[in-house]
């Protein structure tokens, strides 16, 4: 099984089920520079918003382990 098919079955209680193959294949052909520049600020924005919750949260989240080490702000 491909990675990407793994993570879909993982993602499918809380997404719902997942395109088909040919459906993301039409999806990627139309995406040009623009659309994907639009994708990289997007990724950026969201990515900053998420890494700085811990620092808004004095314990961090210590329930959350990433790669072994407990979340903690600071």
């Amino acid at each position: 099984m491909l990675e990407a098919e793994q993570l879909a079955l993982h993602q499918r209680r809380v997404l719902g089920p997942s395109a088909s193959d040919s459906t993301i294949r039409r999806l990627h052909t139309g995406v040009d520079d623009h659309v994907l520049a639009a994708v990289v600020r997007t990724r950026a924005r969201a990515r900053r918003i998420v890494w700085a919750r811990p620092a808004l949260r004095p314990g961090g989240f210590p329930w959350l382990a990433v790669a072994g080490k407990a979340s903690r702000a600071g």
